[in-house]
């Protein structure tokens, strides 16, 4: 896993397209899941990184690590992770 601490980081994973990216959301309450995963080619990506608002994200190199961080994280407000409904990851 790898924190991603710049737009212009994830900007470098987004064009390298290697690996997945999850969007965790748990610091803005007013959203119904607590984060998304996306693949490093996601198109939001590029969004992401040209917005107003950080939030935090970590970058991995295969799904199944992605998975198993995702499934060790406890949200106690329960919410619900989710896949990107655009790039399927």
């Amino acid at each position: 896993m790898v924190v991603v601490q710049t737009p212009h980081q994830l900007t470098d994973l987004h064009n390298t397209g290697a690996g997945f990216l999850f969007n965790d959301l748990r610091k803005i309450v007013s959203y119904r899941v607590w984060g998304t995963l996306h693949r490093a080619s996601c198109r939001h990506l590029l969004k992401m990184a040209t917005g107003s608002s950080w939030t935090d994200k970590y970058w991995f190199l295969t799904r199944q690590e992605a998975l198993d961080w995702i499934n060790r994280q406890n949200d106690p407000e329960g919410r619900q992770w989710r896949s990107c409904k655009k790039c399927s990851p």
